[in-house]
């Protein structure tokens, strides 16, 4: 039996971003509340909340979750779109992935859930909705933690990718995904 929700796991990572003053945008948030389930799955054994996570082009997803904050697009969003976590359980694996994966910037989730983790065993260009065994997840949590490290104490530049969940359409394993930015930001450079 899960714990919480996504959508509260979410909020309370859009609640400590805000406080802290560090942006945060509905892919970031995607993959931290991914990461939080594969913590909680890793180390309770059970999941932190019941939606599931879902092997889209731009890495794990939570497909209710991604309609909360859709309409932020690929701005930071500015505030939780629902009631915070209040269990003290979840709220230690919340701090624990904010602590581990929090500074991470969009392009580097985005590469450290593309990289290690099951999402590249599950995802499928011609298929929507396929979910990702919680098992899967909480397996991968050790590679999860490692490589977050790793990106986290040897940083590169890097910028948004895409635009939202859906506009990504480049390889999902291409080293060239930190070059790609918003159109907001190619419009104004132009």
């Amino acid at each position: 039996m899960a714990h919480s929700s996504a959508a509260k796991i979410a909020a309370s990572f859009v609640d400590v971003a805000l406080r802290q003053c560090r942006p945060i945008s509905n892919l970031q948030l995607q993959k931290l509340v991914t990461l939080t389930q594969s913590l909680a799955v890793y180390s309770d054994h059970v999941p932190a909340f019941a939606e599931p996570v879902q092997a889209w082009k731009n890495g794990p997803v939570i497909k209710p979750l991604y309609g909360l904050y859709k309409g932020y697009g690929d701005t930071v969003i500015q505030r939780p779109s629902s009631p915070l976590e209040t269990s003290e359980g979840v709220g230690q694996l919340i701090a624990e992935v904010w602590d581990v994966a929090g500074s991470l910037s969009a392009a580097d989730l985005w590469k450290l859930t593309h990289t290690v983790g099951p999402w590249q065993r599950h995802f499928r260009s011609d298929t929507l909705n396929i979910a990702i065994p919680n098992q899967e997840l909480g397996d991968a949590w050790t590679a999860y933690l490692a490589e977050a490290l790793r990106i986290r104490n040897n940083p590169t530049p890097s910028t948004v990718i895409g635009r939202g969940q859906g506009e990504f359409v480049g390889s999902p394993t291409s080293e060239l995904a930190s070059l790609f930015a918003p159109a907001s930001t190619r419009l104004r450079s132009a």
